[in-house]
């Protein structure tokens, strides 16, 4: 029996050491505004969020993730992808993940941004628990990788918890002092709030904070962080 046990134990810790994701870029058709993201997975999970350089993002559907039964939300650079039924997109899948509409403004690229924190890490998946998934890696269509250890100077926007009911936390640092707004925006592109519209100090950390009035209903919302050379979204989900 405690054969057995071992065995399994190893066929366990060697399943999650292998255990791998690679995203690509697959089509990319300028005329018509739409980029597919390719998947090969050999874990299961529940949710996915990734950066797509180059584009104005408004949406997404279609390939695996609706398959499953998944919305794709997407804003800005920002895509998301989640079941509100809780469902999962099982080990194994492969082909196009989801087709993302938008304007496509320069060369498009996946960044591959890892071990810097929760919304600047690119691509993202999580689990049935909702815990991040590791082994991810980006194939055809990588923009030059990104790291933590590069010393690369970079702004900062993070947004948590997430989900959230009903404060949400925005923390944000700009790598050139000037004006810095953060809002609010619901999909519709309508501003829910102006959370903060004044000067700001270049790598200095901003903890901001949005309490959701009780008017607001269960959905997702838009955090869109303007400074002096860059803007900045977050896909938040507000859950009543």
């Amino acid at each position: 029996m405690k054969k057995g046990i071992i065995f399994i134990s190893t066929l366990i810790m060697f399943s999650t050491v292998f255990s791998s994701t690679e995203f690509e870029l697959g089509t990319v058709d300028q005329n018509n505004g739409t980029i597919e993201i390719l998947i090969t997975t050999s874990s299961d999970f529940m949710g996915f969020q990734l950066d797509v350089n180059g584009v104005e993002l408004t949406g997404g559907s279609g390939g695996i993730a609706e398959q499953y039964g998944f919305d794709v939300y997407a804003s800005g650079n920002t895509a998301l992808g989640f079941s509100l039924d809780g469902n999962v997109i099982p080990s194994g899948s492969t082909g196009i993940l989801t087709i993302l509409d938008g304007t496509v403004n320069n060369d498009v690229c996946l960044p591959f941004v890892q071990n810097v924190g929760p919304e600047d890490d690119t691509p993202i998946l999580s689990d049935a628990n909702g815990n991040a998934l590791d082994n991810l890696s980006i194939g055809s269509g990588n923009c030059d990788a990104l790291s933590i250890d590069n010393n690369i100077t970079f702004s900062l926007l993070e947004t948590y918890p997430n989900p959230f009911n009903p404060e949400l936390n925005i923390d944000i640092i700009i790598e050139k002092s000037g004006i810095l707004d953060v809002s609010i925006y619901n999909l519709n592109g309508q501003i829910i709030e102006n959370i903060y519209n004044d000067y700001a100090q270049a790598n200095q950390m901003y903890n901001l904070k949005w309490n959701a009035s009780s008017n607001l209903s269960s959905g997702i919302y838009i955090v869109k962080a303007i400074t002096p050379n860059n803007q900045f979204t977050s896909i938040v989900n507000l859950l009543k």
